[in-house]
């Protein structure tokens, strides 16, 4: 193992996973349940940012630009229309490291 390994307790680990494993699956029910289609995907974002705030963090919504399909900085052109939106949750000082998670929320309905 590398030197990141260095005085972790894998089995303190393992039951931490173990303990949060019953409310990380509702969490999960909850949010593929919700409706998360192109443009529609409001509801899921919602859900996620109740969820971040509920574990400690801060949240706010970035709204996306009308212009922003059309900005070649963007990468894959998308349309964007409404008042879509990018949740953004941020937990513990804005100095030193940090960490950055990004994920996907909408999805295409099956037809």
């Amino acid at each position: 193992m590398g030197h990141w390994s260095a005085g972790l307790d894998f089995a303190d680990l393992d039951r931490a996973v173990d303990e949060a494993s019953d409310h990380s699956f509702a969490f999960l029910s909850r949010l593929v349940s919700a409706p998360s289609a192109l443009g529609g995907e409001a509801p899921a974002l919602d859900l996620f940012a109740a969820q971040l705030r509920e574990l400690g963090f801060t949240t706010r919504k970035v709204f996306l630009g009308d212009d922003l399909g059309t900005d070649p900085r963007a990468g894959v052109p998308q349309e964007v229309a409404g008042e879509r939106y990018n949740v953004v949750g941020t937990l513990g000082p804005s100095t030193g490291r940090s960490l950055l998670l990004n994920g996907h929320m909408d999805v295409v309905p099956a037809t």
